[in-house]
């Protein structure tokens, strides 16, 4: 073989690799933390006066796992009795994963969840609740 079959050789190689690189990372998944993250970033100075009620509230929000349970329990305390709310359960590897649920407190002002549908692994759990007419957020990191 001469000097120009190699130079082409060489080119076919490249052009070769090229593509081959272009086809693996448009099959990538790129997946944003959130689908409507910029509505939720207008909206998070509110979010930042909901974790500042919080933070001054006397309702504490305590998060209970039983081992060898697949439950969770989050207790208002007395306190928590007259609300409302909702609890995301919020998966930063896959947001597939993602599960909400509604606040639901019994006698004690406690709720209990099932966590038998998620996945192992880690998970914030992002409770957002209103009371006396004001609203709340805390934020809590667990693994399953």
């Amino acid at each position: 073989m001469n000097f120009g079959s190699w130079i082409t050789v060489a080119f076919v190689l490249f052009a070769g690799l090229i593509i081959s690189l272009v086809v693996v990372c448009v099959r990538q998944d790129v997946s944003l933390v959130s689908t409507d993250y910029y509505q939720q970033e207008i909206k998070y100075q509110s979010r930042i006066d909901d974790i500042a009620n919080a933070q001054e509230s006397s309702t504490k929000v305590e998060v209970t796992r039983t081992p060898g349970e697949n439950r969770l329990e989050l207790s208002f305390g007395e306190q928590g009795m007259a609300l409302t709310g909702e609890v995301v359960m919020f998966r930063p590897s896959d947001a597939k994963l993602d599960k909400k649920f509604l606040l639901k407190l019994d006698d004690t002002g406690s709720f209990q969840m099932d966590t038998s549908q998620l996945k192992k692994g880690l998970w914030k759990m992002k409770i957002s609740w209103q009371q006396g007419g004001q609203t709340f957020f805390e934020e809590k990191t667990i693994v399953i």
